[in-house]
């Protein structure tokens, strides 16, 4: 089953984050504690380390994207897996891994 990565706290304060960079891309193998992106606050630059070992499926945000704390950012499975709310998942047609983002703000009426 696939694991969802979420973004976590930066702080206190932090309330979201901007992806500078993804150090891994879809397909990459990916080991606890590897490097999935580094992502700026309004006062310091940091890595965001995986918590589970396997296959990245899915990022839901790209580099320049703003990410609310706690919210999902990426998905490691085994290599192949769908990822939930998928096209492969749902049999929507049209939605990527992208898709949960999009459904998110449609229910934000965005």
């Amino acid at each position: 089953m696939a694991t969802p990565i979420v973004m976590p706290k930066q702080g206190n304060t932090v309330e979201s984050v901007i992806i500078v960079d993804w150090k891994k891309q879809i397909g990459d193998t990916v080991a606890i504690d590897d490097v999935l992106c580094e992502v700026e606050t309004d006062k310091a630059t940091m890595e965001v380390p995986s918590t589970v070992e396997g296959t990245l499926l899915a990022t839901l945000f790209a580099a320049g994207d703003e990410v609310p704390v706690m919210e999902t950012i990426a998905w490691i499975g085994a290599a192949g897996e769908a990822v939930p709310g998928s096209e492969e998942e749902t049999g929507d047609e049209g939605r990527g891994a992208r898709g949960e983002e999009e459904m998110r703000d449609e229910g934000r009426g965005a």
